[in-house]
């Protein structure tokens, strides 16, 4: 019988891999807690060592965006740069949303010690602040992640056609030059020409991410997802000097973690800064991966199962609410110096946990209806899957 094209049954859905979904979550809960006005910030922050859920967001996040292009990589065919600009598009709508949100929360309190702390620019100067915001050039703190997730997602494209035309070690040595540059000083030269065009913006108003660091981690996942074969050869066996290498690097990292108390105070502090993506960072990176993928990659989901899983799954949303949620939090902080005591801080992690499932499981209801069977697949990046 002829099946016209509108009674056609839809393309299966890919399943998604729990294991990867469980990873994006814990990175999640690791940096609502860390962004959460509490004592118990202090040990989520770094917790592995000087590797902070930001890193692994954003690697993994560039990794999945790449995977589904290897075939087009091997093939020479074109990148289809719409899909990345319109996913950059998105997210940057889901900035200003919550942003302008964030804005309004403000406007009402104006006196608020903590909140100011913030969001002072705004209270002072909402006019260029707004135009800041829009502009990508005025990032408050925590409305600095998707900004630059947004910027690297749109110039995602034009990497992958250089590392397609002249070769990925190509990129990989323009990238590591702009690295360079931006531990020399090369961000606080482009911060005073943003400042100059617009007036009046404060220093610390571009956020506290450095792309010209943090550009050389997207790169290199890309890199990684675009490999033929990368994850057979990364879950498969290594020499031993390579995994004793990582072992090794992976303990002296966290034993230094837990052993400094104030790192600042160190000359060689600027090797593992987390704004400039110091090389020490990148490496410390590496080795845990390294060791995560070949040991600790089944205990992800045996530890956290389905409900991290589930933020996993549905990120883009449980992130932009968790940015609300903590921004809101801070008006139950009267005194930032004396904060909450210790029943106050834990029924603020409770309440804020328990919105965050609440999202995620309203979006696994919306999606689940009329969703076709799934298919197996070995990744399977969506839109919404990477923040």
């Amino acid at each position: 019988m002829h099946v016209t094209s509108s009674e056609a049954a839809p393309a299966p859905r890919r399943e998604r891999i729990r294991d990867l979904d469980a990873l994006r979550g814990l990175l999640l809960v690791l940096m609502t807690v860390t962004h959460l006005p509490t004592r118990y910030n202090r040990y989520s922050h770094d917790l592995f060592g000087f590797v902070s859920s930001a890193e692994g967001f954003v690697f993994l996040s560039a990794f999945l965006s790449a995977v589904p292009l290897r075939a087009r990589m091997l093939d020479g065919l074109r990148i289809p740069a719409g899909t990345f600009l319109r996913r950059a598009f998105r997210l940057y709508r889901y900035h200003m949303v919550i942003l302008c949100l964030a804005f309004a929360v403000a406007s009402l309190f104006t006196d608020h010690r903590a909140l100011r702390n913030a969001l002072g620019f705004f209270m002072d100067e909402p006019g260029k602040a707004l135009l800041g915001a829009a502009l990508l050039v005025y990032c408050p703190p925590l409305f600095d992640i998707l900004p630059m997730y947004a910027v690297f997602l749109a110039a995602t494209p034009l990497m992958l056609r250089v590392a397609q035309r002249f070769g990925p070690w190509v990129l990989l040595s323009i990238s590591c030059a702009l690295w360079s540059v931006g531990q020399l000083g090369g961000r606080e030269w482009l911060q005073h020409v943003a400042g100059s065009a617009i007036g009046g913006l404060p220093r610390d108003a571009f956020g506290a991410f450095s792309l010209l660091g943090w550009q050389l981690l997207w790169v290199c996942a890309l890199l990684l997802g675009v490999t033929p074969r990368v994850t057979e050869v990364a879950t498969g066996a290594l020499p031993r000097r390579v995994l004793y290498a990582a072992y090794g690097l992976t303990f002296g990292f966290l034993v230094l973690r837990y052993s400094v108390r104030d790192i600042q105070a160190y000359e060689w502090s600027r090797f593992f800064d987390k704004w400039q993506l110091g090389f020490g960072r990148l490496l410390n990176l590496i080795c845990l991966s390294v060791v995560c993928v070949q040991r600790l990659r089944p205990l992800v989901t045996t530890w956290c199962g389905r409900a991290l899983a589930l933020l996993g799954r549905h990120s883009l949303f449980v992130f932009s609410a968790h940015l609300l949620l903590c921004t809101a939090s801070t008006l139950v902080v009267s005194d930032p110096d004396a904060g909450l005591a210790k029943s106050e801080e834990v029924l603020l992690l409770v309440f804020n946990f328990v919105v965050l499932w609440g999202v995620a499981w309203l979006r696994e209801l919306r999606k689940a209806q009329g969703a076709p069977a799934p298919v197996r697949h070995e990744f399977h990046a969506t839109r919404d899957a990477n923040v």
